[in-house]
């Protein structure tokens, strides 16, 4: 951490959408326990070489922020370290744990859960904080989708909604990515 100076070098324009792209790339990363329910599938996944060998890069790569590489150093090794583990019992594991992180079980037991209105100085007027929300997201062209089972202020529908931003500043994701217009989850 610290102050460095800032790099003057211009950015051309494929240079942006590289770098859009990737903050994109980053923020769907980042969203997959907020937004994944654990499942035989997502334990196949995650055990699978080609996550197992991503998080090895990031862990192993002098370039990425140094809390990150930790990060995917820890995922790394729970992973290896459950690699045994019979999928039914890691799959009730993957969702207890998801439950008491990311939902809330109850006051007094586990964190909050991980929504803008709860955690924000104006939690006490979260209805406004929650129609804010909706606007901004209408402005830029995107809506929960009738299907969604999250607030519009759960750290995953946010994420969502920063992922497909990066993806139409870059010019990149197909049609709806070069809109900016994407339905969150």
């Amino acid at each position: 951490m610290g102050m460095q100076p800032i790099d003057e070098t211009p950015l051309s324009g494929l240079d942006l959408a590289e770098i859009a792209r990737a903050r994109a790339s980053l923020c769907r990363f980042l969203n997959v326990p907020f937004t994944t329910l654990p499942d035989l599938g997502f334990v196949e996944r995650i055990r699978g070489s080609e996550f197992v060998s991503a998080l090895g890069a990031l862990a192993g790569d002098e370039v990425v922020h140094s809390d990150v590489a930790a990060g995917a150093s820890l995922m790394l090794g729970y992973i290896r370290s459950t690699m045994e583990m019979e999928e039914g019992k890691l799959l009730e594991e993957l969702g207890v744990d998801r439950t008491r992180l990311y939902r809330g079980v109850a006051p007094g037991y586990g964190p909050p859960p991980p929504c803008q209105a709860v955690w924000s100085p104006r939690a006490s007027d979260s209805a406004a904080v929650l129609r804010e929300l909706a606007e901004i997201y209408r402005e830029a062209g995107m809506a929960l989708s009738p299907e969604a089972r999250e607030r519009p202020d759960y750290i995953g529908v946010e994420m969502e909604y920063h992922q497909a931003c990066h993806e139409g500043s870059g010019g990149v994701g197909g049609r709806r990515g070069r809109e900016g217009k994407r339905a969150a989850r």
